[in-house]
């Protein structure tokens, strides 16, 4: 059995207007400070910083899982608190990414933490030097958005 994929295109005709530009994120559950897309031969890559681990790069394949190496954690626990929860796990955890795009403006993403029962889903939709990130713990009853604006230094 392989786990579902983001539906979607391969390509966005806009991806020129969205990649490489840092895009700060207002306070959410996932701890995530920004993020960040960029191309790659195979795929996307999400760059994402958050204040406790600096920046993880998240691979992700279309129509395929992309397993990388990341510091970040999932941040929701189901007893509502991380505290001690990866201790006994070692660094850096495994993710494993894969995406779609559902349109031009809008990139649906998968992440699962391979060492953890976890992963969120993201949905996130550029709108000029905004953009709008909802996203969906496995373990989350309901879904979350946060806005962010693009950094003028990017």
């Amino acid at each position: 059995y392989i786990l579902p994929t983001p539906e979607g295109k391969k390509r966005s005709k806009n991806i020129s207007l969205y990649a490489n530009k840092e895009y700060r994120l207002a306070p959410n559950r996932l701890k995530w400070e920004s993020i960040t897309l960029h191309t790659d031969k195979g795929g996307l890559r999400l760059s994402v910083k958050t204040a406790e681990n600096g920046t993880d790069e998240l691979l992700c394949g279309h129509k395929a899982w992309k397993e990388t190496s990341v510091h970040t954690h999932f941040a929701y626990h189901p007893r509502g608190t991380t505290l001690n929860s990866f201790s006994g796990h070692t660094h850096p955890f495994k993710a494993a990414g894969s995406y779609g795009w559902a349109d031009d403006t809008t990139l649906n993403v998968k992440v699962l933490f391979v060492d953890w029962m976890s992963g969120v889903s993201l949905s996130l939709r550029f709108e000029g030097e905004e953009i709008i990130m909802e996203y969906k713990e496995n373990s989350a009853w309901e879904s979350a958005t946060v806005k962010g604006v693009a950094n003028e230094n990017t």
